[in-house]
């Protein structure tokens, strides 16, 4: 089945530079991408597109960082921009575990979690990042690697000077201009025969491919189908592949970039390649790649592939035009609704409610939103999962597809937030109390107790593992089981909780930490002049120019 161009997922990136910067939280468990260093990019344009599975960056002019994609709870974040502390970066190598950043000192930093600088005795020239696993190639020749939050050792038997890329089963590099592979496993240095000198190496799963210093694209293994690993056999030099500017690999295809277009092969098990057009689980010969409007930049993933246009965009495309697998219930793209500025929002995992001075509407799933009745009266409302709470002008709390339980008994309420059991009311004078929940000292209590330490206080929310609290003029307060009360933010306009985190609308973006609240730096979204906000289980939705804007999970 065709693809047509409104199955792209455009997410403008135009303005990277404007961006705040989170701290990223990406850790996964995954098979590895490699990923070759870069072409010498134009000195006006983006130095590097990359990606890996599920996610993707950019490195812009200026040397900053910009990612979007999952991040370590599966969670598909809107692009942000990423400082790790270095100076700007000329090259950034990507695998689904974690990710690494060349900055033009020559030092070498790695994020998983948190960013750290690797330590090495020398500059480093180029880098490379598998699962579990980077190296860094130095300027005297020699490969530097380490496993994830260990001591980068030399590498013996492998030097070179450009060119540094990981496989499933080699580590590679140009040295005098010809590839030399070490296998993974500590096997004899392996040189392939037959190659001219060259200027750029990729190695995807068992292909290695170089761009020769005659623009031609030279390859070993699957293109000239000489077996699983048949670096020893000489290359291959197919004719469509005269004429190239650049190469890159990932995900287990290669794609070599002439006039006109990009040429790509090897897997194309999900139609990435072909856009669905009878395609075959691989391409055995390079192929033009679908509905490409000539991308100055591009990058494989192993379920998606990202280019940048000649305007400045970058557009991704996917299984399920998703930028993670390709899941249904996955979506990296902005769900737009049109709802008013003025509209109040409250989300769930199960269901997001909204109204506009009226009744309170609730769309579940795929079905009709349903209205809730009586609901009007309400000053306010609050949902969890199912259950939806608001609370009347005297004070009362009324709520739907529940019994009432937790709401009985406590009176004077002007905001309210429930999970599960645990139910907390802000009361006329600012005061709150929960019941079936923590206390300011984080120790549980059972029955209706106040909150030492808090006043004043405008909104509550209450998550799964914590609470928080809204005060003037923007103090966002939060604790939860074994954490006493913590200031998360003094500049929060408004908040929201969901499932497993805290989110404050501030000036210019979406700030959001986990819950229970820790020290860890918060990540931001550049959502910046939005009105309402609305956070559930791994995703998040707010009120921008007239438009309903979500990202995260969600189907």
């Amino acid at each position: 089945m065709a693809w047509s161009t409104s199955r792209y997922l455009a997410l403008g990136l135009t303005t990277l530079s404007a961006c705040p910067a989170p701290t990223p939280e990406w850790q996964a468990a995954l098979p590895m991408t490699p990923t070759p260093a870069p072409a010498p990019p134009p000195a006006s344009g983006p130095r590097q597109l990359v990606a890996a599975t599920g996610r993707a960056c950019l490195v812009d002019a200026t040397g900053g960082l910009t990612c979007w994609g999952r991040d370590a709870r599966g969670i598909a974040r809107l692009p942000e921009r990423i400082d790790l502390g270095s100076g700007p970066l000329v090259q950034v190598a990507l695998a689904p575990d974690q990710g690494c950043g060349l900055d033009e000192a020559g030092a070498v930093w790695c994020w998983a979690q948190t960013a750290q600088r690797v330590p090495l005795p020398r500059r480093a020239r180029a880098i490379a990042v598998g699962e579990g696993r980077g190296c860094a190639l130095l300027d005297d020749r020699s490969v530097h690697c380490w496993a994830t939050g260990e001591t980068a050792r030399r590498l013996e038997g492998l030097a070179g000077e450009a060119s540094l890329a990981i496989g499933a089963r080699y580590l590679c590099l140009l040295d005098g201009g010809k590839p030399k592979c070490l296998p993974l496993d500590g096997g004899p240095l392996v040189a392939p025969r037959g190659s001219p000198p060259a200027r750029a190496l990729t190695l995807t799963g068992h292909d290695l491919c170089v761009l020769g210093e005659d623009d031609q694209v030279y390859a070993w293994g699957g293109l000239c189908r000489a077996g699983a690993s048949g670096f020893g056999d000489y290359p291959c030099a197919p004719d469509e592949l005269a004429q190239a500017r650049d190469l890159v690999a990932g995900g287990g295809r290669t794609c070599a970039h002439r006039d006109g277009g990009w040429w790509c092969w090897g897997d194309d098990d999900l139609g990435l390649v072909t856009a669905g057009d009878e395609h075959a689980p691989r391409l055995w010969r390079p192929v033009p790649l679908a509905h490409d409007p000539d991308y100055q930049r591009l990058a494989l993933g192993r379920d998606h592939l990202c280019g940048l246009d000649g305007e400045g965009r970058v557009e991704c495309r996917g299984e399920g035009d998703a930028l993670g697998r390709g899941m249904p219930t996955w979506a990296t793209t902005r769900l737009r609704l049109p709802l008013p500025a003025s509209a109040e929002l409250a989300l769930s995992a199960e269901q997001l409610c909204w109204r506009d001075g009226g009744a309170i509407e609730c769309l579940s799933g795929r079905q009709d939103p349903e209205v809730l009745a009586e609901s009007a009266e309400l000053i306010g409302f609050r949902v969890d999962g199912a259950r939806v709470c608001g609370w009347r002008q005297d004070g009362h709390l009324r709520c739907w597809h529940d019994d009432d339980r937790l709401a009985r008994g406590i009176g004077g309420a002007v905001d309210l937030g429930s999970w599960g059991e645990n139910l907390c009311v802000v009361q006329s004078r600012g005061a709150v109390s929960c019941v079936e929940g923590p206390d300011a000292r984080g120790a549980f209590t059972a029955g209706p107790t106040a909150i030492a330490g808090l006043s004043a206080v405008t909104a509550i929310g209450v998550a799964r593992d914590g609470a928080c609290a809204l005060s003037p003029p923007g103090s966002l307060r939060c604790w939860g089981l074994g954490v006493p009360l913590l200031e998360l933010s003094s500049t929060a306009r408004k908040m929201a909780v969901g499932a497993h985190e805290v989110c404050a609308l501030e000036d210019a973006a979406v700030r959001c930490w986990a819950l229970p609240p820790a020290s860890a730096p918060p990540a931001l979204t550049p959502v910046g002049g939005a009105s309402a906000l609305a956070v559930g289980a791994g995703h998040r939705c707010a009120v921008q120019d007239d438009a309903l804007l979500c990202w995260g999970r969600g189907g």
